[in-house]
């Protein structure tokens, strides 16, 4: 790995131990641990309805498995294993 991307590396390191909710949403008014959790998965569930419903727009739907890839912390997938 190379200088640049052992730097980015970690500085995810560090943001995934020190605040691992505002690594993945990254709002400045949440950083240094300021989400509330409820309110942090409550995003999970408008982000997820916003892309269903873009979805079937399309035509396209979910099938019976899905890959929630560098899911993190999990607030899509919780949506997602609710069904």
């Amino acid at each position: 790995m190379g200088e640049l991307g052992q730097a980015f590396r970690d500085v995810w390191e560090y943001v995934g131990r020190t605040d691992p909710y505002w690594g993945v949403m990254s709002y400045p008014d949440r950083r240094g641990g300021r989400w509330d959790l409820d309110e942090f998965f409550a995003y999970g569930v408008r982000d997820m309805t916003f892309v269903r419903n873009l979805m079937e727009s399309r035509g396209v739907g979910l099938g019976d498995r899905v890959l929630d890839f560098g899911c993190g912390v999990g607030r899509l997938s919780r949506v997602l294993a609710e069904d």
